[in-house]
């Protein structure tokens, strides 16, 4: 039990094990990137609004800005 967890755990956290979006969703990345004869060298992963700069506003400023 808790060695079939893992086993999930781990195949959905590892791109190679992932299944295949686009696909029919039985096909990992790995089988799939196999079969077209590439292979997977690097990857990066990225977080919704990572590397995203926040604007910072200065209220006062922009009111004195405005004023001239």
């Amino acid at each position: 039990m808790v060695e079939g967890r893992l086993k999930k755990y781990l195949s959905e956290i590892s791109l190679n094990d992932q299944p295949y979006v686009k696909g029919d969703g039985k096909e990992t990345v790995s089988e799939y990137v196999s079969s077209k004869g590439g292979k997977v060298v690097e990857f990066v992963r990225y977080e919704v609004g990572e590397g995203m700069e926040k604007a910072e506003n200065d209220f006062a400023a922009e009111v004195a800005a405005q004023i001239g």
